[in-house]
C-alpha cells in the first residue's frame, strides 16, 4: 500500500506546476502545468491557446477562460462531472467519461481556446492504462466527446500496463 501511496503523490505532482497560497494565506492552489500526452493517436492542439488551470480544492479545478472563470468539478453524486462555464451555466458527464487515475488523487483539467472553441482535456494518470477524456465545447454546448486511452507503461514485472478496450471511444 505504501508503494500506491507513493506512486500516487509521484504520478500527481508530475501533473502539477507552482503551489501558491489564496490571497488571505489559507487556502494551496496548484497550478496545472504543461500539457504532455502519452497517447500518440490524439489530434493535435496546434492553433489552441493554453490556459491557466488551477487545483482549488479536491477534484475541483478553476480555469482562467477568456468570458471569465469556469469551474471543472470531477467528483460529484450527481452529476459525476461538471463543467461549469462563465455565461452558458453547466456541462455535465456521467462517471464513465472519467479517465483512469490509478489511485492517484484526481485526473488532471487542461483548458485550451481557439476562436469561439474551448478544448477542455481531462487526464489520467495512471500507469496502467492511460486516458484522456476531451470535452470541445462552443457556445456553452458540448459539441465532440472523445476518450483516447492508449497502454501504460505498468508498475513492474508484477503489473505490467494494460491494453485498453478501445483506443478511441466512443468509436468514430
Amino acid at each position: 500500500m505504501k508503494i500506491l501511496n507513493f506512486m500516487a503523490i509521484v504520478l500527481l505532482t508530475g501533473c502539477v506546476g507552482n503551489e501558491s497560497r489564496d490571497s488571505a494565506g489559507g487556502e494551496v492552489i496548484w497550478t496545472v502545468g504543461k500539457y504532455e500526452s502519452s497517447i500518440s493517436h490524439t489530434p493535435s492542439i496546434s492553433g489552441y491557446r493554453k490556459l491557466k488551470s488551477e487545483a482549488v480544492e479536491f477534484r475541483k479545478y478553476r480555469v482562467h477562460h477568456p468570458t471569465g472563470l469556469w469551474f471543472v468539478r470531477l467528483d460529484g453524486d450527481a452529476p459525476p462531472i461538471e463543467i461549469k462555464t462563465a455565461k452558458h451555466g453547466s456541462i455535465t458527464l456521467s462517471g464513465e467519461w472519467y479517465p483512469e487515475e490509478g489511485g492517484a488523487d484526481a485526473a488532471a483539467v487542461y483548458a485550451f481556446v481557439k476562436g469561439s472553441e474551448t478544448l477542455i482535456i481531462l487526464q489520467g494518470t495512471s500507469d496502467l492504462t492511460y486516458e484522456e477524456t476531451w470535452v470541445t465545447i462552443v457556445d456553452g454546448k458540448t459539441t465532440d466527446l472523445k476518450r483516447y486511452a492508449a497502454k501504460g507503461d505498468g508498475m513492474g514485472p508484477e503489473m505490467p500496463g494494460v491494453e485498453p478496450k478501445y483506443r478511441v471511444y466512443p468509436e468514430s
